[in-house]
């Protein structure tokens, strides 16, 4: 299930990557481009299971995806960084896949501990980031975010949102 999850992740953003350089380069769309998603895993530190796991089956929906002709003609690359389960690494990966790899979407960060230190980087950059396991928690805030979204519901997250 979770495999299937972070799949159709990939292909929503890899959609909407492929309209945001649509609409940037006023409508044409060059065969010959790539679209870069950035991949912001736990891949080292408590939290690696996990960021295994969501960087494997990003792997597989871009290789998916690119088997089949990619979007539009233009084949998904997916940039991983690793998040190594800390806060300061989160940010400097995230910074990293804005600043020099030049992604507008992000899949990750992976793990309720080093989210947030990503969040105010992708508000601010205007960033899309969607984490396939970061917990409800992670993403509320007095100020709804308007470029983060998380799909990961527990049952145990029911009745912090269900007390307010």
């Amino acid at each position: 299930m979770k495999r299937n999850l972070v799949i159709a992740i990939v292909i929503i953003i890899v959609i909407a990557a492929d309209r945001y350089y649509l609409l940037q380069k006023g409508g044409s769309s060059s065969s010959a481009e790539t679209i870069k998603i950035g991949g912001a895993f736990a891949l080292t530190g408590f939290a690696s299971a996990w960021g295994e796991a969501d960087r494997n089956a990003a792997l597989l929906a871009v290789e998916e995806i690119n088997s089949r002709g990619g979007i539009n003609g233009k084949q998904a690359e997916l940039v991983i960084e690793d998040t190594g389960s800390d806060n300061t690494k989160t940010a400097n990966a995230v910074i990293k896949l804005i600043n020099i790899d030049s992604v507008k979407f992000i899949v990750g960060a992976t793990w309720l501990d080093s989210y947030g230190s990503a969040s105010p980087i992708v508000e601010d950059k205007r960033v899309v980031m969607v984490t396939p396991s970061a917990g409800i928690t992670a993403v509320q805030n007095p100020k709804p975010f308007k470029y983060i979204f998380s799909t990961w519901y527990k049952w145990c997250c029911r009745k912090i949102i269900t007390s307010k």
